[in-house]
């Protein structure tokens, strides 16, 4: 009895062990194909082209933390102090339109000088966050009447909306481009 109870706990174990190697195997099998896959997905460029590179985002990624900034200011999402004297409201509420709108054509500037440099796709992120930023500059024109003649109720409608928006482009955009950069490898 004692043999056929311990043959039985030999075959369980064994069966189990069994079963414990085949899903290990499956495991360090997985492991090794992601592995190889990340491999795969880095970009070999050289250090010249690198360098260039690291540079174009380093610049764009300065201006446009410069516009993000700018903008966020014209509708900030949380509460803002703004001077109670009406003079002192206008001069203050002219400087900070005054800097969104350079932002935004030094923004434009930088983007539109480096295009044929960068994929269309991240083109199309920045080129997304400048479009935004226009839109709260013009709404910010309609509602405090530095505007002649532009009368776009639509873009007057959500602008702490699209403060959230612009934040949030944004920061998937620093997440690209984190991505992107971390995918190259230097050629030695």
């Amino acid at each position: 009895m004692e043999l056929a109870i311990a043959t039985i706990v030999v075959a369980v174990i064994g069966f189990l062990g069994g079963i414990a190697g085949s899903a290990f195997k499956v495991w360090l099998n997985k492991k090794q194909s992601t592995h190889e896959s990340n491999l795969t997905k880095k970009n070999y460029v050289s250090k010249v082209r690198f360098d260039a590179e690291f540079e174009i985002f380093r610049n764009l990624n300065r201006v446009f933390f410069s516009l993000r900034r700018d903008v966020f200011n014209l509708y900030p999402k949380d509460l803002n102090w703004e001077p109670q004297d009406e003079a002192l409201l206008k001069k203050y509420n002219k400087e900070k339109y005054d800097n969104a709108f350079d932002a935004n054509i030094l923004a434009q500037d930088e983007l539109n000088g480096i295009s044929a440099f960068i994929g269309e796709d991240m083109y199309s992120l920045f080129d997304s966050i400048v479009k935004l930023s226009s839109h709260q500059i013009t709404a910010f024109e309609i509602e405090h009447g530095h505007s002649e003649g532009i009368k776009d109720v639509d873009l007057v409608g959500k602008p702490r909306e699209r403060t959230v928006e612009l934040e949030k482009k944004h920061d998937e955009l620093i997440i690209k481009i984190r991505e992107y950069l971390k995918s190259l490898e230097v050629k030695q």
